[in-house]
């Protein structure tokens, strides 16, 4: 499996008793990306040795995103608006309900992250799936999931020779739990320092009385 060859059909002006629709779904020839030929995908060439991480969603809208060991991003940049893609000889696109990144076959070691900032429902679900492509052995590992608006769920990806993908789900941080057992904790020692002190004054009131006495 390779995207060295492959042959682009396109007609100038679909017959007139062609439908607009196919159920719910729109005809191609209905598509920008029919009518104009300049947006179609145009892979760059890919060796027949690589990795891919692909999402499709059921709803709008997730952002998919890698991160390698030396924190080179792949992915949509919310800042520049703009696609990043930092890692050598990776390749990024977005189709709407299906966005796919294409790694070289020496990254073995990434962070896949599923990105619900801009999740137009409250609850959406998506399907990641990591493929490892060796001349025409493919092999997918798949992982349904259902993320919050507002949420980004992390996941730790290695690629082990023997063709094995290890998928692990990295656990969110709760420092709202710890933020608040270092603020009880300072309103404790506050409260025993302000006791000390009382304590310490009343201490020295009765003091400074007997020695006038």
């Amino acid at each position: 499996m390779n995207y060295y060859n492959f042959q682009i059909t396109y007609v100038d002006e679909p017959d007139l008793d062609w439908p607009d629709k196919f159920g719910d779904i729109d005809a191609p020839w209905t598509r920008d990306r029919w009518n104009n030929p300049e947006n179609l995908l145009a892979f760059p060439p890919i060796k027949n040795n690589f990795s891919m991480v692909s999402m499709q969603e059921s709803q709008n809208k997730l952002y998919l995103h890698v991160y390698d060991n030396q924190s080179r991003h792949v992915g949509f940049n919310e800042t520049t608006s703009e696609v990043e893609t930092e890692i050598p000889g990776a390749y990024y696109e977005d189709l709407g309900h299906t966005t796919f990144i294409i790694l070289p076959e020496k990254i073995t070691d990434f962070k896949a992250t599923v990105d619900g900032t801009h999740a137009h429902e409250t609850v959406e679900t998506y399907e990641l799936v990591v493929s490892t492509v060796k001349g025409d052995e493919v092999v997918n590992e798949i992982i349904p999931g259902t993320i919050e608006h507002g949420e980004i769920q992390d996941f730790s990806v290695k690629l082990d020779p023997s063709g094995e993908i290890i998928i692990e789900e990295i656990p969110v941080e709760e420092p709202d739990q710890v933020t608040e057992d270092n603020t009880l904790l300072l309103v404790l020692i506050g409260v025993v320092g302000v006791a000390v002190v009382i304590a310490l004054t009343i201490l020295l009131r009765k003091r400074t009385q007997k020695h006038q006495s």
